[in-house]
């Protein structure tokens, strides 16, 4: 398997609803979670509403295959650009479970995989580091 040298602003999915969106149409943040979950989920919201009493919002994507040969591209190039990208084997390992989180700076390139068992409260350092690289905290 070729590894992809795109950013994540580069792929397409669609909304829950059915519409067909660029990746692009988010480039305006400095710093991005993508979390595979099998339904709407308000763990990650609660967090941060606990955390700075803000309400975020964020979409729903349709079913996405995160794993196998038909895996969706975003997750491929996912997966290619993390520690899940074994380069002996020229090949991405499986996200476990629901709940894998991919943290990408807001050039659209992987910084860190989460394995599911990883809290959103866990993360709280990197995204922060995250937004101090990138200016804004």
């Amino acid at each position: 398997m070729q590894k992809t040298k795109k950013t994540l602003f580069e792929y397409t999915a669609n909304l829950i609803n059915g519409e067909k969106v660029s990746l692009s149409k988010f480039k305006d943040k400095d710093a991005y979670l993508l979390v595979n979950v099998a339904s709407e989920c308000d763990e990650i919201q609660h967090v941060v509403r606990k955390k700075t009493g803000a309400k975020i919002k964020y979409p729903m994507f349709e079913k996405l295959k995160v794993n196998g040969d038909d895996c969706h591209d975003i997750y491929t190039f996912l997966k290619q650009n993390s520690r899940l990208w074994n380069e002996q084997k020229g090949k991405c390992e499986d996200i476990r479970w629901n709940f894998g989180k991919f943290l990408v700076d807001g050039q659209g390139y992987v910084k860190n995989y989460y394995d599911p068992d990883v809290t959103p409260l866990e993360l709280e350092d990197d995204i922060k580091k995250l937004l101090q690289k990138e200016g804004k905290q």
